[in-house]
């Protein structure tokens, strides 16, 4: 993960501070998550933590040592995803019936980092954007009265 692909978008965080939280959440990250662990890791300083974990999702690719591994360095380097988001628009058409005027847009690389060995598994984690927000704008046909 870098600096610039965890954060909130709009709200700044002081470099020092920043660089503290992303350590203390790497280590959180390399055991199995659950809600109570990130929940815990958040409120010891929401001010800053929290803005890490705002629109994430976390998931977790596993599959059996059989199988084999990924040719790079690292078994996360194996991996590579696109990750997107219908934006929802709407506009009054010229009958007063609504139309979508939405789009599909290109949220930030999901980051994907390798989890704990294990007996029989190989596992990646992964973090993604996730736009929850309904969209406010409201678009109006200006050629109906």
């Amino acid at each position: 993960m870098t600096n610039e692909s965890i954060g909130s978008y709009d709200q700044p965080i002081d470099t020092a501070a920043r660089q503290h939280a992303l350590a203390s959440l790497f280590d959180l990250l390399k055991s199995p998550l659950t809600i109570e662990k990130l929940k815990g890791w958040a409120s010891e300083s929401v001010g800053i933590r929290s803005p890490f974990l705002q629109d994430r999702v976390f998931g977790k690719i596993r599959w059996k040592k059989s199988i084999g591994r990924s040719l790079g360095p690292t078994l996360s380097s194996g991996f590579r995803a696109e990750n997107w988001f219908h934006y929802l628009n709407w506009a009054v058409g010229p009958d007063g019936v609504p139309v979508d005027i939405g789009k599909w847009v290109q949220a930030p690389e999901p980051t994907f980092w390798d989890m704990p060995k294990k007996c029989l598994d190989q596992s990646v984690a992964e973090a993604r954007f996730c736009h929850f927000k309904p969209s406010t704008r409201k678009t109006f046909d200006s050629t109906r009265e």
